[in-house]
């Protein structure tokens, strides 16, 4: 039985995971805080020399364990980028040949709200952009697995994961976010993927469900992996609103063929209007200069 640590096991990511695995392999489990059904030591990942006491070789290591936010960036320095040197350091002396690393959809940052939306859905190859500490601290933890798959011959694997909502997170915050959303179903389901592939060198894939398809490149993830995500926006919905303990029924998420029509139609004609707008504005000023510029000739 392949043995497994996991840091960051009490979180809420850390606990899908934690259920999916558990039945199948030999987890071993750290985290600053203890969890209420799992056996978590507690560790400080800023403190290498703890690490190097605690942490006993294993086939895989999954590094959860992060400041999930922006923070001051004292902060983020020392829990997630100290940290997250301290556990390749540590995992290449127990001779750990097998990392999976939890990025961020936040290293895509400065394409949200329309800043610069791509041509094309965002791939981990050619989209970066991080706006906090944070993110930076996750575009770190890619490049500082890149430097140890090539240098010390470990495998490692980046996800950069969807939204997976902590508590306290409302309905009306779900339905906002929903299509950056991975499922609970789905997020177990990549974790084991990333477990049981062999012969990977080093990748960083997305981790979203069906309903961020458009937005977000699923396909070298599916590639790269053999997942791809199976639950649709509505049911990703669901699962989230049921763990956070939040009415199934809050949330409305228009069918496909709405979303569609949408997405097709009613956006680009609202874009256009508003070009036009724009064009008016632009041909009044010019107007208004050339009248300026007469009077002054006059």
């Amino acid at each position: 039985m392949k043995k497994i640590i996991i840091t960051g096991a009490s979180g809420t990511v850390g606990e899908a995971v934690v259920e999916v695995l558990r039945e199948k392999y030999q987890l071993i489990l750290f985290d600053q805080q203890p969890h209420p059904r799992f056996p978590v030591e507690i560790i400080d990942i800023s403190d290498e020399q703890m690490l190097k006491q605690k942490l006993p070789p294993a086939d895989i290591l999954i590094h959860l364990a992060a400041i999930p936010q922006e923070d001051h960036p004292m902060v983020i320095l020392k829990n997630n980028i100290q940290g997250t040197l301290n556990i390749f350091e540590v995992a290449k002396s127990k001779n750990i040949k097998k990392i999976i690393f939890a990025s961020s959809m936040m290293t895509y940052g400065g394409y949200d709200k329309g800043l610069k939306k791509p041509s094309q859905p965002l791939h981990p190859k050619f989209h970066n952009w991080p706006k906090t500490h944070y993110a930076v601290s996750k575009l770190y933890g890619e490049n500082l697995g890149q430097v140890y798959a090539t240098n010390h011959n470990i495998s490692v694997i980046c996800i950069r994961l969807g939204w997976y909502p902590r508590i306290p997170t409302n309905s009306e915050q779900i339905e906002r976010g929903s299509q950056a959303l991975i499922s609970v179903e789905d997020c177990k389901r990549l974790f084991q993927a990333c477990v049981s592939v062999e012969d990977i060198s080093f990748a960083v894939v997305n981790g979203f469900s069906q309903g961020a398809k458009d937005y977000y490149n699923l396909r070298l993830t599916r590639k790269i992996l053999g997942f791809y995500p199976q639950d649709n926006l509505r049911e990703t919905v669901r699962q989230h609103l049921i763990r956070l303990n939040l009415d199934p029924e809050s949330v409305k998420i228009p069918s496909a063929a709405s979303r569609f029509f949408m997405n097709q139609f009613i956006i680009p004609a609202k874009k256009l209007l508003n070009l036009t707008k724009d064009y008016k504005k632009s041909i009044k000023k010019f107007i208004n200069a050339i009248k300026l510029s007469v009077k002054f000739i006059d």
